[in-house]
């Protein structure tokens, strides 16, 4: 079912099985993929890629993650970031204080616009078309400001920055 979806949104954590003395517990991970209609668990030794494409199969469709390497095997335009994890970036931007604090304001800025848009499209006031024209200033500001980042003399933001546009 997951596989013939168009949108799903995967995640993964932490494990542990077996007996419940320490030191014989196995580490394993438990993934989850969440579509409109199902939500399936499981249970894998595996964080890589293995676990992702146990979990996905051959899925084809928009998939919504972290950024974890163990999605790089899905094509980048089928690929969406999460942005509560991208919001939590940009909030450590602001955090960090100085030339981090800018672009993370900033970023913040582009991501309220963004979802202010993205609330019309929901509540049936802007047609996705539309939101899609809307939406390109809006990226190209985000990627502009995420290159700056890469610049800024922070190093925690400018490698965050850089994995992002990655």
């Amino acid at each position: 079912y997951v596989e013939r979806q168009s949108v799903a949104y995967a995640d993964e954590t932490g494990w542990k099985e077996g007996n419940a003395t320490p030191g014989r517990r196995k580490k394993a991970w438990l993934w989850v993929a969440v579509t409109r209609w199902v939500t399936i668990f499981l249970i894998h030794a595996s964080r890589g890629t293995t676990g992702a494409r146990s979990l996905l199969g051959r899925f084809a469709g928009f998939l919504v993650t972290d950024r974890w390497n163990a999605y790089n095997d899905w094509p980048v335009r089928k690929r969406q970031i999460c942005w509560a994890h991208l919001i939590r970036d940009f909030v450590g931007f602001l955090e960090r204080g100085r030339r981090s604090a800018r672009i993370g304001v900033a970023l913040l800025r582009e991501a309220q616009r963004m979802f202010s848009l993205w609330h019309r499209v929901r509540d049936g006031t802007l047609a996705r078309p539309s939101f899609r024209v809307y939406l390109r200033p809006i990226r190209r500001r985000v990627e502009r400001l995420l290159r700056r980042g890469t610049r800024c003399g922070e190093p925690k933001t400018q490698g965050m920055c850089a994995m992002i546009l990655k």
